[in-house]
C-alpha cells in the first residue's frame, strides 16, 4: 500500500555566528569528539525497535516530512487496536473505528480538523563529521532565515528529520536547520559508511494522533499499519491537496420508456 520514496543529545561541536557584513557565517571547529555522538541502539528492523523514544537518540519532529509524505484511506469500515501514546511498548488499549473512505493525511485540512489530527515523526539522530571543507547554505528552522556557512574538515552535525523537495533537518549545537545534499556528499557518519550510501529517512517512526468515530482518541504507528489489508493510499488532488473518497455513484435503474 504505501509507497517508497528517497528523496539528542545537544553535539556542540561548532557555533554559527554570523557577522554583519553580509551574513557569513563560519563554523569554529571543537577539538575533542570522543562525546559528540549520542550512543544509539540496534537500527530499526524486525524486533529491534525501543519500548520508548530516548531523546538523546530520537529526534520529535511535528509532521510527517518528503515532497509527498505518506497517509493512508479506510477501505471499509474497521476498528483497530490503538495506543494511548506515542511509545511503541505502549499497549493497544483503546478500540478506534475508522470509516470507510476516510483519508489520513496531512494535506486532509477537513479530517485533520474534524478528527483533531496530528501527525508526529521521531528521527533516529545521525552524526556526521566533514571530510573536507564546504561552503554552503543553510536555512534555520522554523524562522526560515538564510544563513551562508563555512565548515572545515571535521566539522561535526547531526541529522535530526526528513524534509521536502531535497531538504533535511539537521542540527548544529541547539539550532536546528535545514539542509541540502552536498552536506551529505561531504561527510561520512560516525560509526557508520560513507553519508552518500544513507538516507536521511532511515529509521523514521511516523505516528498518528486522532480521534476516532467511536469517540475513542490515541496513537496509530504508521510504521505498523501502512501495508496492512483494507487501507490504501490517499485520495490527492493535487498537491498539497488530499481528500476523503467520494463514495460511488448508483446507477438509476432504466425507466419504463427506455426499455
Amino acid at each position: 500500500m504505501s509507497r517508497r520514496r528517497r528523496v539528542l543529545k545537544p553535539v556542540p561541536v561548532f557555533i554559527l555566528a554570523a557577522t554583519l557584513g553580509g551574513c557569513l557565517a563560519s563554523a569554529e571547529s571543537i577539538s575533542g569528539h570522543s562525546g559528540d555522538a549520542p550512543v544509539s541502539g540496534p537500527r530499526v528492523g524486525g524486533s529491534a525497535r525501543p519500548a520508548t523514544y530516548d531523546p538523546e537518540v530520537w529526534y520529535e519532529s511535528d509532521f510527517w516530512g518528503r515532497e509527498w509524505p505518506d497517509g493512508f484511506t479506510i477501505d471499509k469500515d474497521m476498528t483497530l487496536a490503538i495506543r494511548t501514546k506515542p511509545e511503541i511498548g505502549a499497549p493497544k488499549s483503546a478500540s478506534c473505528a475508522l470509516r470507510a473512505g476516510a483519508a489520513y493525511h496531512p494535506w486532509n485540512t477537513k479530517r485533520v480538523k474534524a478528527d483533531r489530527l496530528s501527525f508526529v515523526t521521531f528521527t533516529r539522530i545521525r552524526t556526521y563529521e566533514l571530510t573536507r571543507d564546504l561552503s554552503t547554505e543553510l536555512s534555520k528552522s522554523p524562522s526560515n532565515e538564510s544563513v551562508k556557512v563555512k565548515f572545515k574538515a571535521g566539522d561535526r552535525w547531526s541529522a535530526v528529520g526528513p524534509g521536502a523537495e531535497g531538504f533535511f533537518l539537521m542540527r548544529v549545537g541547539t539550532d536546528v536547520y535545514q539542509a541540502y545534499q552536498d552536506m551529505f556528499d561531504a561527510s561520512a557518519e560516525i560509526g557508520g559508511r560513507p553519508a552518500k550510501d544513507t538516507s536521511p529517512e532511515d529509521d523514521e517512526h511516523e505516528w498518528l494522533q486522532l480521534r476516532c468515530a467511536n469517540g475513542a482518541a490515541g496513537w496509530i504507528f504508521y510504521n505498523e499499519i501502512k501495508d496492512a489489508p483494507g487501507l490504501s493510499l490517499p485520495d490527492q488532488c493535487g498537491e498539497g491537496c488530499a481528500e476523503d473518497r467520494k463514495p460511488a455513484r448508483r446507477r438509476s435503474p432504466p425507466s419504463a420508456s427506455t426499455r
